[in-house]
């Protein structure tokens, strides 16, 4: 899996064991890297994988030190990652160094910060929420809410009043942060998983969410209520009649686009907040590129950046404005010089990207299974149906011979 995360000073590019970090030096025109290899080989009992931590499934993959999420605290201050070895590691960016290296109990599907900047937030597959100390770097994880399905994206309200969570099982859980245990409210109305979610930055109390039922929805986060919601209808060649498309990533930027990427699709379908005369979505563009995409985010300047899995322009940065003639125009240089040289550094580096073609997404096995046991039944019956006949014929003709052999005795003893 590809992560790109982008904040005021800093870019991260994640695949696979390996996180790139990029940021300006103090001159802010010149480009410093971190390159950093997360496991150098797999997972090691220096890191407190146990052997029960291993499968004897030969078709389950082992834990390796991949990289499964990565995130940016709101000022950039942090840096946040989580790999398959269940290791929650912490940097401090200012200077960049490794802060703390964490166990954690299980394998984690989300990873945020709260706006404070006091706590990380740890989504694990098995639908639970821990909170982490950033400013105590060894103290163990505390356990603040539960589902009971596995979650699959997590956010937090600017104000931190509110922490909201998204699970396989169609729901959106608000509750209070932190003290989890204080549900809020939940916001139904999904018909498949809800794969992401995110608070929109320019309208911090709407929710807007996606996931495995072709739905875009907006939700008023205080009262749980949804406020409109927009199908995604674009047409795939991939997908069987009667198929979703799956939602892999949702990202907003301040000016109130909403950018959407969808599982092995080839295209970024992105979004307008009208404020009036409701809220809602309206479809701007969809931008279609040479591969499937396999990460998208804005950074803080409102340009759309793109990794696409392709040897050939693997990053493609754009500009949205819907007031210009061309609403998405693709862009060689963006806000800083800096951001140029990673944009370039980026995607002139496909070795360490293309990886990411070769690993399944865990969201592709979550949709529905429909069986036609309808079909099924008739079958079975009608071969039931079919024997039962034999079965008569067979009697028929022996009855039948029966009778045949009774009457030859009777004329045999006559004569």
């Amino acid at each position: 899996m590809v992560s790109l995360q982008i904040c005021k000073e800093f870019i991260t590019v994640s695949c696979g064991r390996r996180l790139r970090v990029f940021s300006s030096r103090e001159s802010g025109s010149h480009l410093k890297k971190e390159d950093l290899i997360i496991h150098d080989d797999g997972c090691d009992a220096d890191d407190g994988i146990s052997k029960d931590d291993r499968t004897s499934d030969p078709n389950q993959m082992q834990p390796s030190g991949q990289i499964i999420c990565c995130r940016f605290s709101s000022s950039g201050k942090y840096l946040g990652c989580i790999d398959d070895c269940k290791i929650l590691r912490l940097w401090q960016t200012t200077p960049f160094k490794l802060l703390s290296k964490r166990s954690i109990q299980k394998r984690c599907t989300a990873i945020s910060f709260s706006h404070s900047e006091g706590e990380i937030l740890v989504a694990d597959k098995f639908g639970d929420v821990y909170r982490f100390s950033a400013k105590e770097p060894e103290q163990e994880g505390e356990l603040i809410l539960g589902h009971v399905s596995m979650i699959l994206d997590l956010a937090v309200t600017p104000d931190d009043k509110f922490i909201v969570t998204c699970d396989r099982d169609e729901k959106i859980r608000i509750s209070s942060f932190p003290n989890g245990y204080n549900i809020h409210g939940y916001c139904l109305g999904h018909t498949e998983f809800v794969s992401r979610c995110k608070i929109l930055l320019n309208h911090p109390n709407i929710l807007v969410s996606a996931g495995g039922d072709d739905s875009l929805r907006l939700w008023d986060i205080e009262r749980c209520s949804e406020i409109s919601s927009l199908h995604i209808s674009h047409e795939s060649s991939r997908l069987k009649p009667g198929e979703h498309h799956t939602v892999t990533h949702l990202c907003c930027s301040s000016e109130g686009y909403v950018a959407v990427a969808l599982l092995g699709e080839s295209v970024v379908l992105i979004y307008q907040l009208q404020d009036e005369p409701s809220c809602q979505l309206t479809e701007v563009e969809s931008l279609k590129l040479d591969a499937s995409v396999l990460c998208v985010t804005f950074d803080p300047n409102g340009f759309l950046w793109v990794i696409q899995g392709s040897p050939a322009e693997t990053v493609q940065v754009f500009r949205v404005d819907c007031d210009a003639d061309i609403k998405v125009k693709r862009v060689d240089a963006v806000s800083e010089a800096w951001q140029t040289a990673a944009l370039s550094s980026i995607s002139s580096d496909w070795d360490s990207l293309k990886g990411a073609l070769v690993v399944d997404n865990p969201l592709a096995s979550l949709h529905k299974r429909s069986y036609d046991n309808i079909k099924e039944y008739l079958e079975k019956k009608q071969e039931r149906v079919e024997k039962e006949e034999i079965r008569k014929e067979k009697h028929e003709a022996r009855k039948a011979r029966q009778e045949q052999r009774k009457r030859m005795k009777m004329e045999d003893s006559g004569t």
